[in-house]
């Protein structure tokens, strides 16, 4: 297996959603504080929710064991891959549109399902 390029890596590492693949994986996320979301830990056992995904960063952090790292370190942790294989589970992984970060996916145009209303006429218009 070759090396994939680091441009190509970082690119993936953006692109890729943490939360995505950690669902995925079948993590249970649940929201805790304003940009922060915690699990179990996939590194060690444990009984409250130690670890931490932090989405406008895509990286993690386990207060318990001490893990941390983006989503190819999540990838090779959870996996147990070496780092290669890593690289190439997450270029499969970016093949895959449902596991994009929504900052990277392009907004599509809205339209709207209603049609929308027309302005109402100022009454205390008279017309001139």
């Amino acid at each position: 297996m070759a090396c994939i390029p680091q441009q190509e890596i970082d690119d993936l590492k953006q692109r890729l959603s943490l939360v995505e693949v950690a669902t995925s994986q079948g993590d249970k996320l649940k929201a805790q504080g304003k940009d922060s979301l915690v699990c179990l830990c996939s590194f060690h056992r444990e009984k409250p929710p130690s670890c931490a995904i932090t989405p406008s960063k895509n990286l993690f952090h386990c207060f318990g064991c001490g893990a941390y790292g983006s989503v190819l370190d999540w990838l090779i942790k959870t996996k147990h891959l070496t780092f290669l294989d890593g690289q190439h589970r997450l270029r499969a992984l970016g093949k895959s549109p449902g596991l994009l970060a929504p900052s990277s996916v392009a907004a599509a145009p809205v339209t709207p399902l209603v049609p929308l209303r027309q302005k109402l006429a100022d009454l205390d218009d008279d017309g001139q």
